[in-house]
């Protein structure tokens, strides 16, 4: 029997979109069988465009920690008739009681604080997201983590079963776009990291070591890419300020810069303290670069013995493990070969498939009628 299932997809267009639009791409080709209700945000109702018959788009233009999600959008999800709701992030009216499915992706907002968002706004935030979570685990008939480490922090958070916990993993995609140079990095060699600057990411650590290690190869540079916004800014007043040589800020790069990027480093570095997966050291691996990651959280889990890690509180350690890539070809050969396995080992597919079964589980379903073309 069909079910009609609704996705909050209204994160789709953020820096955690990638997982949305990967799962809406794939259950697309799995699932004729249900009827799915996409909710967006404005800017993805204007963007994404089923291409299944069963699927179809619903604005649904209510922020996440606001008073419309709270109060808007569990009477548009009521007026939906849903059989089934898929809440891809935590964020999600209190006040909705129908079968659901939710995605925890890290415990990161509530494990450290972002001094800069404001004490009291971000106060609050950390309490409505550490209250959403034990209310999910009391009333979702299925909770999705994106890797073991997760599952397990959250089970030891809430107190629940980890194994009552579904783990899909997620993978990474090749750019499709052809390289753009960016000139002002041509004929450098550069150390990479892309993403944004918040605290627990731990940029500070780069750039400490970026001072000792420009004393002993000043053609070593480190490029910091991502879009400029207050914590980017006070990373690049610090520079100034200390006068660290060789650190460069591209700022938001395409998809096309980012390809030139990843072809030109010598290695991607990923100094983060919290991460509920690590996928854009994934991606790193995929477009052939070796990878120096922290030893935190998910990132051991998923980057297996593809990279190379360190404290993320050592810079001494750090500096090693570039030394290391740096100057030792084997190392870096090594690394580069064993990243490209590693990233085969993933799957959105796969993905896709576990979270259909999660739905089809609260759905009391059998497992049939995926589209006749897909193999």
């Amino acid at each position: 029997m069909s079910a009609r299932i609704v996705i909050d997809a209204r994160m789709l267009r953020t820096t955690t979109g990638r997982y949305i639009d990967r799962l809406l791409e794939h259950l697309q080709d799995l699932d004729a069988r249900n009827q799915y209700l996409v909710c967006l945000d404005q800017r993805g109702f204007d963007s994404w465009f089923p291409r299944a018959p069963n699927f179809t788009k619903v604005l649904a233009p209510f922020p996440a920690y606001s008073w419309a999600e709270q109060w808007k959008f569990p009477r548009l999800l009521r007026r939906l008739q849903a059989d089934l709701v898929h809440f891809t992030m935590p964020q999600q009216p209190f006040l909705f009681f129908g079968r659901n499915v939710t995605t925890v992706h890290d415990l990161t907002l509530i494990r450290f604080s972002n001094a800069a968002d404001g004490r009291w706004s971000y106060r609050l935030k950390m309490g409505l997201f550490g209250a959403l979570l034990r209310l999910i685990a009391w009333r979702a008939c299925g909770v999705i983590a994106n890797s073991f480490y997760t599952r397990d922090d959250y089970a030891r958070l809430v107190g629940c079963d980890a194994e009552d916990i579904h783990v899909t993993h997620l993978a990474a995609d090749p750019l499709a776009a052809e390289p753009q140079e960016i000139a002002a990095l041509k004929g450098r060699r550069f150390l990479l990291y892309v993403g944004n600057a918040y605290p627990y990411k731990n940029i500070d650590l780069l750039l400490t070591a970026q001072r000792q290690l420009a004393r002993t190869d000043p053609q070593l540079h480190l490029v910091l890419a991502g879009k400029t916004d207050g914590y980017h800014e006070t990373i690049e007043r610090r520079v100034r300020e200390e006068g660290i040589p060789n650190v460069h800020f591209p700022g938001y790069v395409s998809d096309g810069q980012l390809s030139w990027l990843y072809s030109r480093a010598v290695a991607y570095v990923f100094p983060s303290r919290s991460e509920g997966f690590g996928l854009p050291g994934l991606e790193a691996m995929l477009h052939g670069l070796p990878v120096i990651s922290s030893s935190s959280t998910a990132l051991p889990e998923v980057f297996g013995d593809a990279a190379l890690y360190f404290s993320p509180d050592s810079v001494e350690q750090y500096i090693e493990r570039v030394q290391s890539v740096l100057q030792g070809r084997e190392c870096r050969d090594a690394l580069i070969r064993r990243g490209h396995q590693r990233v085969s080992s993933y799957s959105w597919s796969r993905m896709a498939e576990s979270t259909l079964a999660v739905y089809r589980g609260c759905l009391g379903q059998s497992a049939h009628a995926t589209r006749p073309d897909v193999v």
